[in-house]
């Protein structure tokens, strides 16, 4: 029954992942999808890889340096989806991790570590407890951080948001929590007992439970994965980019509409205006690595009132809405003289798209065919 806990967290994770990199709203996402690739990596090495081998040793290392690197994907995804640049903190966060790997490569090296510390000696123990007090200190540092920096917005921002965030970072405090009881259950009972098989049920279940529970919503809402910047937080970009006479009258219009009911509709028509503007005048919808934080940079509003406009207004969420843009581009390129010796992967990247398969996808489920469908009939209707 562990085996299939173990292969069925696997999946989830994986599947959690994928959502991350097919919402693609900004670079908070490759936090979260790093996040869940590392907990599949985790449970896959922790499950596969034969202790009983000794030339297999130096890959037991890997699970404990992994969940040294899950606490810095989380502080990552957290600071990024609030706005925060995570450059020196990605740095600084992972030499944890980087000491864990190079404490080991020096014992290992000198046989100082064998296979069977790994089970109860003194390196896999040491090195659990500062995998748990490490998840434990930035667990609590995001709790912090989140309750102290954004408590006034309780009224502004949707209850699941809230709730999203701190799932996430809930995450580091399960993970603490069970690593030190796995530390003192092997210490008093070893792993061969009947406790720590126990242990072992509890702790598949659990990462089981909360890997449901964020793909449940992700599904059920999926405005969780759009970045977040409270109105009181001035941005990096915006800090170091925009006038303060800009940023004073961003500040005012955000007051107005410090919630969505409350938007006035002269803002919203002006903030319309400046979408089309972008993408219809300036064409950034040609740019494949556009995102909802890049247009909203663009136009200077937060990312989550973008969203909120494109989806009141055109009835469509963010990538919906630019890829309409660019399916219209490529039917204009797939008629154009000019583009009759092009191939469809080459109309794809003029249009916009980053990829051949999100160009055919797009434009099928747009036009009801495929982009080489649609320009054998162009081909069949000038002939005739």
């Amino acid at each position: 029954m562990i085996y299939s806990l173990h292969f069925f967290a696997i999946f989830i994770s994986l599947i959690c992942m994928c959502l991350c990199i097919r919402a693609n709203t900004g670079v908070h996402l490759r936090y979260l999808g790093g996040l869940f690739l590392l907990v599949s990596i985790t449970e896959f090495l922790q499950f596969v890889v034969p202790r009983q081998l000794e030339a297999s040793s130096f890959l037991l290392v890997v699970p404990d340096t992994m969940r040294l690197v899950i606490p810095v994907a989380v502080v990552g995804y957290v600071r990024a989806s609030l706005g925060f640049q995570n450059h020196l903190y990605s740095k600084w966060l992972l030499i944890p991790a980087f000491l864990h790997l190079k404490v080991f490569s020096y014992l290992y090296a000198a046989g100082e570590v064998s296979v069977s510390d790994f089970s109860d000696g003194a390196f896999q123990m040491s090195a659990s407890v500062a995998v748990g007090l490490f998840s434990a200190f930035l667990g609590l540092f995001l709790f912090q951080f989140l309750s102290k920096k954004y408590a006034r917005l309780s009224h502004s921002v949707n209850p699941t948001t809230s709730i999203w965030l701190k799932s996430v970072v809930g995450f580091l405090l399960f993970q603490s929590v069970m690593v030190l009881s796995g530390v003192g259950i092997r210490y008093f009972w070893g792993e061969t007992s009947a406790q720590f098989k126990i242990y072992e049920l509890f702790g598949q279940i659990s990462l089981l439970i909360w890997c449901l529970g964020m793909i449940f919503l992700m599904i059920k809402s999926p405005f969780v994965l759009e970045e977040f910047v409270p109105k009181v937080h001035v941005s990096y970009w915006e800090e170091h980019t925009v006038s303060p006479e800009t940023r004073i009258e961003n500040q005012n219009h955000n007051e107005q509409i410090s919630s969505k009911k409350e938007m006035p509709a002269d803002i919203r028509i002006k903030y319309v205006e400046k979408i089309r503007e972008e993408l219809e005048l300036n064409e950034l919808f040609l740019d494949s690595k556009l995102t909802l934080g890049s247009l909203a940079k663009k136009i200077n509003i937060s990312p989550h009132q973008l969203s909120y406009i494109i989806n009141s207004e055109w009835k469509m969420n963010f990538n919906e809405f630019v890829n309409s843009y660019r399916i219209n581009k490529a039917q204009t390129l797939l008629k154009d003289i000019d583009y009759q010796s092009a191939t469809i992967f080459a109309i794809g990247i003029d249009s916009g798209f980053n990829s051949e398969s999100s160009f055919y996808t797009a434009f099928k489920k747009a036009t009801g065919h495929s982009p080489k469908r649609y320009r054998e009939a162009l081909k069949l209707t000038s002939e005739l």
